[in-house]
């Protein structure tokens, strides 16, 4: 998935999606966080919480330290920023994102990992800016990218657990329609 595309590229991708992410978080109102999300198994807070953890968690598989976890419902603007703030710093030394790391899929480069990331802050950034009725539309560039490097890997990416069925979506629908779907969501 990484080979037509520079360690700079990627990580342009991932800060791109971060800075349309926060926009999304930044708005989440108190009121807001027990409503219901489309990933089923979390409310507006756990997802928060997983936008969150995530980008320590692979902050520290690409340092070699203990990924970090952060305790239910800290997640928030400030731990946020926090987060990726630290694994964008942590993609940026030299070699990281050539380096092979272990991982439950077997070895991945560092930036398979912040591919991996990229996709994760992308969607659910959408997750959340549905769940709390806010705009949806996502930076076409950004839904450009994510369809092309991934929508051609889906059934062998989908065992992992990691996402939902395919939802059906019209021959005419637009990229970014077609990319949630694939990711198991309906717009």
């Amino acid at each position: 998935m990484t080979s037509d595309l520079q360690a700079s590229e990627i990580l342009a991708l991932y800060e791109d999606a971060v800075k349309q992410t926060r926009g999304f978080v930044a708005a989440v109102r108190p009121e807001q966080l027990r409503l219901a999300t489309p990933c089923t198994e979390w409310n507006v807070q756990k997802l928060l919480d997983h936008i969150v953890e995530l980008p320590g968690f692979y902050a520290g598989i690409l340092t070699g330290r203990r990924p970090t976890l952060i305790a239910p419902g800290s997640g928030s603007l400030e731990t946020f920023d926090s987060a990726t703030t630290t694994l964008i710093q942590t993609s940026k030394q030299p070699g990281v994102l050539a380096r092979k790391f272990s991982s439950p899929q077997g070895s991945m480069s560092g930036a398979q990992f912040l591919l991996s990331a990229f996709l994760d802050m992308l969607i659910h950034g959408w997750d959340l800016a549905y769940a709390t009725g806010q705009d949806t539309d996502l930076d076409p560039d950004l839904v450009d990218a994510a369809y092309e490097l991934f929508a051609p890997h889906m059934e062998g990416l989908r065992p992992s657990g990691a996402f939902g069925v395919e939802v059906p979506v019209a021959p005419n629908a637009g990229r970014q329609d077609r990319l949630l779907a694939i990711m198991g969501r309906q717009a």
